[in-house]
């Protein structure tokens, strides 16, 4: 199975790697050598490369080259840009899968995915950033002239929002939720001073009393972690350097991106233009599966079928094999009885 990853510290990171061409020509094997090349040297400091991804090739001094095989010259280089996660954290996912009796094909960076199921291709060539607001986490990712470019993830979402209204309001987390998700906004109005909202107090008794708020206290309660996830993604895209300038505006996805006034509020704070995304329909889903909520699974449906890993998450993780797979236990047994 492909799952989707945002745990292990993200960490995007471009550089370049150059091979020598001893044929005089560029052939398949060579392009190949370049980018394990590269591979090797992103998975440095115990880290697990999820993606390394070429942007760009240079032939001796010629530059901006999308396929280079076939032609001719004495070096090759590439910039690539790689998403790495600590290979600890990637081990315990591929060890939770694998205790289901499942198989891990690939580790997808959540914000890759989320990104390539939401935002066209006019968008990734003009450069756009795709912030995919989640219940645990919230995922960054950025592209230009068509490649990916930058990845970035926070562990605050929806979940810390739900927190704080049971929090302050005494509430059960179930009956918090539903707060945010039908009544929630990032801003208030003036009739929401007058709509009055009714919710049981978390007194552990069968029949807890009733309590009250109108409308707009909760937006009031909702609003301050809002803003702290989204000035943490804007400092966040404006460390970046590259990404952050040429980032033209901004795509929100991810079933916290729901929230009635947060794609306002994201481009005042951003000072970029905003839209809610939803992923791309595909064949043989469910018209349910168009809800920005499920952006990253269908984000991880496309990854597989573009195959632009050239070298694919396959290569990276025969060395995070953690021994509880079919396989090892078949192994484990042979030893056990012969």
């Amino acid at each position: 199975m492909h799952v989707s990853v945002t745990c292990g510290r993200l960490k995007s990171e471009s550089f370049s790697a150059s091979v020598a061409l001893p044929s005089g020509a560029v052939r398949e094997e060579d392009i190949l050598r370049l980018l394990a090349g590269g591979r090797q040297y992103a998975g440095r400091d115990k880290r697990s490369v999820l993606h390394a991804l070429p942007t760009s090739y240079r032939l001796d001094e010629n530059g901006g080259i999308s396929e280079p095989q076939g032609m001719c010259g004495e070096r090759l280089a590439v910039d690539l840009h790689a998403v790495t996660a600590d290979e600890v954290a990637m081990r315990n996912v591929m060890l939770c899968v694998e205790r289901c009796h499942l198989g891990v094909a690939s580790l997808v960076a959540a914000p890759y995915a989320s990104a390539l199921s939401v935002i066209t291709p006019d968008e990734a060539k003009l450069g756009v950033a795709c912030v995919d607001f989640g219940a645990g986490t919230t995922t960054l990712s950025a592209f230009a002239d068509g490649h990916f470019i930058h990845a970035d993830a926070i562990a605050l979402g929806g979940n810390s929002i739900t927190t704080d209204i049971g929090r302050t309001l005494a509430a059960p987390l179930d009956y918090a939720e539903r707060l945010k998700t039908l009544h929630g906004s990032a801003f208030a109005t003036l009739s929401d001073e007058r709509e009055i909202i009714t919710y049981p107090a978390a007194s552990g008794t069968r029949q807890p009393s009733l309590n009250q708020i109108t409308k707009a206290q909760l937006a009031v309660i909702i609003r301050p972690r809002v803003e702290q996830i989204l000035d943490l993604m804007r400092r966040r895209l404006a460390a970046s350097g590259l990404a952050s300038e040429v980032t033209q505006h901004l795509v929100l996805t991810g079933g916290g991106s729901q929230l009635t006034g947060l794609s306002e509020l994201a481009a005042n704070m951003f000072g970029r233009p905003v839209r809610l995304g939803t992923p791309r329909s595909l064949a043989g889903l469910p018209a349910v599966a168009a809800a920005p909520d499920f952006s990253a699974a269908i984000g991880l449906l496309l990854q597989w079928s573009r195959g632009d890993d050239r070298l694919s998450g396959r290569a990276e993780q025969r060395f995070l094999r953690t021994g509880t797979g079919y396989f090892a236990r078949v192994g484990e047994w042979i030893r056990d009885n012969f």
